[in-house]
């Protein structure tokens, strides 16, 4: 079995659907770097280690960039940017219109069916999930383990999580679906109960034998410098959403000029077909 960590975090809008905001610009960011288990250990020492000049007490205090001076802000960032060009690290995002999110539950009667509407952090985190795994699906591997690393969540959300992603590791793992659901016949004043069961069979090979997923939360280097990614993108996306009020969050134009974009995998590029889009279009303005 390959097992990797995904270490995440978040910036922006994360709240429930129920309310749409005012702010037609206002997005919401998830982002996740992945690296192999067994060096988990060694890259947290290694990221305290970069970022003792600015955090002397990282492996103690929850740390948040924006905590830090602008001066420190930008070492932060430039010793990351570098590190991981050097390695190669690769990156993942997911960005979503809070006002497009708002639209998308509310046009399929997701706010009716619970009075709190649904979840964007946990949309956040589905969509980043499917990007890892898209890529992890195309390598040899049909076993995976993936420990998720993030900064304290509480449990509500955790659930939320959980139960957003449920539907569709059942997919990649060749699993049914079960829904259950209640008709109610006014002519004969009865209700039936039914239950819809969906399944997927793939003959391409990209379906996964086995895929483990478990959660676990720290604050330390490793969780900081997720925090970092994730500041940094929504910085670079607000910038150019200035330029182009109609640009798609996913794709690679929206984040022109990072310093990571070649290390960025799941963004599609504008001039041609990718399925990606499809975030795009379903919480588009």
């Amino acid at each position: 079995m390959k097992k990797f960590a995904l270490v995440v975090d978040e910036s922006g809008s994360k709240g429930y659907s129920r309310k749409k905001g005012n702010d037609a610009n206002a997005f919401g960011i998830m982002c996740g770097y992945l690296i192999e288990d067994d060096y988990v250990d060694a890259v947290r020492i290694g990221f305290s280690k970069l970022l003792s000049p600015v955090a002397n007490t990282i492996n103690n205090d929850k740390l948040h960039i924006t905590d830090l001076v602008p001066e420190q802000q930008e070492y932060a960032r430039k010793i990351i940017c570098e590190k991981f060009s050097d390695v190669g690290v690769i990156w993942f995002y997911s960005a979503i219109y809070q006002q497009g999110f708002y639209e998308s539950v509310h046009n399929r009667g997701g706010d009716k069916k619970n009075q709190r509407g649904e979840l964007l952090h946990a949309e956040l985190f589905y969509h980043l999930l499917v990007k890892v795994l898209d890529y992890i699906a195309k390598t040899e591997d049909r076993e995976i383990s993936i420990s998720i690393i993030s900064d304290t969540v509480d449990e509500k959300t955790l659930k939320e999580f959980e139960k957003k992603i449920s539907d569709y590791v059942n997919v990649i793992t060749g699993k049914k679906n079960e829904y259950k659901y209640t008709q109610y016949d006014k002519d004969t004043g009865t209700c039936s109960k039914f239950t819809m069961v969906s399944e997927v069979i793939a003959d391409n090979g990209t379906l996964l034998d086995v895929l483990d997923l478990k959660f676990s939360f720290e604050d330390s280097s490793l969780t900081f410098v997720a925090d970092i990614l994730s500041n940094m993108a929504y910085y670079y996306i607000k910038g150019n959403i200035k330029k182009d009020s109609n640009i798609k969050l996913n794709s690679l134009s929206a984040i022109d000029k990072h310093p990571l974009k070649d290390f960025v995998i799941g963004c599609y590029d504008d001039e041609k077909e990718d399925f990606m889009r499809l975030f795009d279009v379903v919480h588009r303005k």
